[in-house]
């Protein structure tokens, strides 16, 4: 899902996450999100445990920041979904 302001340059809160809802999950929260609240460009990354590693994508614009999430979300949500499944798991 992927949310776009119509002023330019402004903040896009969530910007981008992976859609998959894990039905064994407690919560239905993506295993990663990418988005600019906090004044900053930066992935979420989601854990069972409510848990969330925050990382800065500071050296790209937003809308690199959008381009480079699009990619990365398009490429490599079901390994994202595995991920957090076996972490549910242990």
């Amino acid at each position: 899902r992927s949310l776009r302001s119509r002023r330019p340059n402004k903040r896009l809160e969530p910007m981008l996450a992976s859609a998959s809802k894990l039905a064994s999950a407690r919560t239905a929260q993506p295993p990663r999100r990418y988005d600019t609240a906090h004044g900053f460009a930066h992935l979420d990354r989601m854990h069972p445990d409510d848990s969330v590693e925050k990382v800065p994508l500071s050296y790209w614009d937003y809308n690199e920041a959008l381009s480079f999430a699009q990619f990365d979300i398009k490429s490599n949500w079901e390994w994202y979904r595995k991920r957090y499944e076996k972490e549910i798991k242990q």
